[in-house]
């Protein structure tokens, strides 16, 4: 039975999700598209806080983080305001269509040439644990199963096939976006979206890293809506992207599942055992972020929680900026799933998925946060205006494709802690610099 003040946070929570949609649509009418970057991260944002709310309607939620959440929108969507919109998006109609840019020889030799050191890293990172491609066709979910463990317990070797591994498959799954919507022909763009994601799926059902292929899509799709700002459309998705997208789900997830099942579901005799155990994990990554920010929350600020949180001052960027922090040398540790604590409501869900929003806080505080999502929003922004406004905004293009990802793995943690996610931008540039070289005969960064 569902109180009444649950189902009063509920109906606050819808409130701030559909003022989350108004935002975006303010944007939009700002900007004259969609595919801006505060409209897309607010729709996101409706997402993370809306579809919670439906799939999990008896967990209670502190009204003050989802006020909370709305703010540090609001803080980034204005730093779409004072940028001259009318001007660029006049001069993006002036660009040439995305297949005449993307749709060139040395972007498919690229995505060819990287596809296969995808593969070759994939192989060499699973060599380097004791496995071959025999463990694999011999038995794939024991071994699978058997690496994650092995992650688990902090017993794998550090290589670089490992990384080169994971950056490949990023930047093979952005080529492979360019390449995708510059196509006509169905069987090929098939075929460009099963090679782009194959070293990814490859990956996941080797490794149970599920992680990988998350980020592959938010990768596509960020190039997919790079070339529709090319081809001068405005909307977000189209009815023919939603038609694939909802294939795409029908065929990732079974791979998902078989993911989940390495973590020692086999072992379950039950059908019902192993769907009730999927449905919780699935619960799991999907669902339980807001309840754990906002479990999390309360705590950070004096109320009551589930949970003992560990707060020792403000980190200034440790948190949203960790990579960087350890290639400059700083020491300090992180768990492997960023937080130690385990938010947890019996039958439901279990996570350490405490989003983007709580390692900002404990960088930067409460007004420091919200300064920053105003700076990053303004940085972002003239990002966006560059690809519009600009003939060949080669930088502007890889940092929109990088950016799409930050938005999308906010719900887990700061896509930015992450040092592959710089490599990846480089490389995606550099790539363009080239193909701007050879395709064009001339190269503006």
């Amino acid at each position: 039975m569902i109180d009444a003040p649950l189902w009063v946070g509920k109906l606050f929570g819808a409130m701030i999700g559909g003022a989350l949609v108004f935002l975006a649509y303010l944007v939009r009418l700002k900007t004259r598209a969609w595919l801006t970057p505060a409209s897309v991260y607010c729709l996101l944002w409706a997402g993370f806080v809306l579809m919670p709310l439906i799939m999990a309607p008896t967990v209670p939620i502190n009204p003050l983080s989802l006020i909370y959440i709305l703010a540090a929108c609001v803080a980034f969507s204005v730093g779409a305001a004072p940028l001259p919109w009318a001007s660029a998006m006049a001069a993006n109609a002036m660009k040439p269509s995305a297949s005449e840019v993307f749709s060139t020889p040395v972007l498919r030799f690229f995505f060819v040439a990287i596809t296969l050191i995808s593969f070759i890293s994939i192989g060499g990172a699973l060599a380097a644990q004791g496995f071959s491609w025999v463990d694999l066709s011999g038995n794939l979910l024991a071994t699978s199963a058997k690496f994650a463990s092995m992650r688990y317990a902090e017993e794998l070797t550090p290589t670089l096939f490992t990384q080169a591994s994971l950056l490949s498959s990023y930047v093979a799954t952005a080529l492979g976006g360019f390449l995708y919507s510059c196509q006509s022909s169905s069987r090929k763009r098939l075929l460009l979206a099963v090679l782009s994601f194959a070293p990814a799926v490859m990956i996941m059902v080797s490794q149970s890293a599920k992680g990988v292929l998350f980020m592959s899509f938010a990768y596509f799709w960020g190039a997919i809506n790079v070339c529709r700002v090319y081809n001068g459309e405005k909307g977000l998705v189209s009815v023919k992207g939603l038609k694939v997208a909802a294939k795409a789900a029908i065929v990732v997830m079974p791979l998902v599942a078989f993911s989940f099942l390495a973590r020692g579901l086999s072992g379950s005799q039950e059908i019902g055992d192993i769907a009730e155990k999927l449905r919780y994990y699935f619960s799991s990554y999907l669902f339980a972020h807001l309840y754990a920010f906002s479990d999390w929350f309360g705590a950070y600020f004096g109320y009551s929680a589930s949970l003992e949180y560990v707060t020792d001052g403000p980190k200034f960027g440790l948190y949203t900026f960790y990579g960087l922090f350890q290639l400059f040398g700083d020491p300090t540790p992180l768990p492997q799933g960023v937080y130690d604590e385990y938010f947890s409501v019996d039958g439901v869900f279990t996570s350490n998925i405490f989003t983007m929003y709580r390692g900002l806080l404990l960088d930067f505080g409460l007004i420091g946060s919200l300064g920053f999502m105003l700076a990053a929003g303004l940085v972002v922004h003239i990002v966006f205006f560059a690809l519009t406004g600009s003939d060949r905004p080669r930088f502007a293009v890889s940092a929109y494709v990088v950016m799409t990802g930050a938005f999308v793995h906010s719900f887990l943690s700061s896509l930015l802690m992450y040092n592959s996610t710089y490599a990846t931008l480089v490389v995606i540039w550099a790539i363009l610099v080239v193909n701007d070289i050879f395709s064009s005969g001339k190269a503006r960064l």
